[in-house]
């Protein structure tokens, strides 16, 4: 049915076609849209699959002291929870936030353990924090004391 080599080329060149259509879908490439039979394209190369970059997670129960900051933009501390070793941050920042929202401030999506939210034109950073918001950061993160020094 292939019509002798000539055939064959033309089905090769529909193949690579297609396999270029949906390259260019996002669909061979490891995005969202389904997947691609590698039998049906083995010439052409397929993504590596992609490793999450770290396996920390800020939310872990920690035997460690935390804290649950609510600060400006200009990171300013404006509130802060103490929380003791063993708690449940998990359940602690979906408190937190839970109290913000009844308070009227709007979740815009959390990301690892800081959120910021919003209440008409005021914006805010709420956040898990390992170290205590009132006192200096230890040396090697940033700015002294975490803030800019042009902006004391």
């Amino acid at each position: 049915m292939l019509g002798g080599e000539g055939g064959l080329k033309s089905i090769q060149g529909t193949l690579i076609t297609a396999a270029y259509s949906l390259l260019r879908r996002g669909l061979l490439n490891g995005r969202p849209g389904g997947a691609v039979d590698t039998l049906s394209f083995p010439h052409i190369p397929h993504p590596a699959p992609t490793m999450k970059r770290s396996k920390y997670d800020p939310l872990a129960t920690s035997r460690l002291t935390r804290w649950l900051v609510l600060r400006d933009l200009f990171h300013n501390v404006l509130d802060a929870t103490e929380l003791p070793p063993g708690t449940d941050l998990r359940r602690a920042f979906a408190d937190g936030i839970g109290a913000l929202e009844r308070d009227g401030w709007l979740s815009e999506g959390a990301s690892g353990a800081m959120v910021f939210v919003r209440r008409g034109a005021e914006r805010r950073l709420f956040a898990l924090h390992e170290h205590d918001p009132h006192e200096p950061l230890p040396p090697g993160h940033g700015a002294p004391a975490g803030r800019c020094l042009t902006c004391e």
